[in-house]
């Protein structure tokens, strides 16, 4: 036994077949992830790539031993020359929480700066209490990041070009205040 779709059924079903297919074979809104290209150490030097971790929307000094060395704004990044040697990385207000970069000649290494969101519990229960989940979530994403929670990591060639990807280069110099 059989049951016959009517001609209807049958038009609407492969409308929409065709419609969910034309959805997927639309390239127009892709968009090839930008080559990226690394710099090259000249011999006996090495170059240390500086990264600011997404989400993180306060500009950022970097500091390499004690003395500035970029000004990282959101989603950038910046690469430095340098001689072979160990150096101390840390940012402002953050001397504590900084890391030691052992550099090599002809060496190309990577490091990222992250901090945690500062979180404002009493601020978050009350928008949620009063007016609901949405406001609550609101407050959250306004944090600012946590000054004092900010470190630096090492990173792998990978996780560095994908921070590149959706980074912006910027020259490694600092302008006067």
């Amino acid at each position: 036994m059989s049951i016959a779709m009517p001609a209807s059924r049958h038009v609407a079903a492969w409308a929409i077949s065709l419609a969910l297919l034309g959805g997927c074979a639309n390239t127009s809104s892709f968009k090839k992830p930008q080559d990226i290209v690394w710099m090259d150490p000249a011999p006996e030097q090495s170059v240390l790539y500086l990264f600011r971790a997404p989400h993180d929307s306060t500009e950022v000094v970097a500091f390499v031993n004690g003395a500035a060395a970029a000004r990282l704004p959101a989603s950038a990044y910046t690469a430095l020359t340098l001689p072979p040697g160990t150096y101390g990385l840390a940012t402002a207000g953050t001397g504590t929480q900084g890391l030691n970069v052992e550099l090599k000649a002809g060496e190309r290494r990577f490091v990222y700066v992250s901090g945690v969101m500062a979180t404002h519990t009493q601020a978050i229960g009350l928008a949620t209490a009063f007016a609901g989940p949405l406001a609550g979530l609101a407050v959250m994403a306004g944090n600012p990041t946590d000054l004092e929670s900010r470190r630096w990591t090492e990173c792998s060639d990978l996780d560095a070009r994908g921070l590149a990807s959706i980074g912006t280069f910027v020259a490694p110099s600092v302008s006067s205040q």
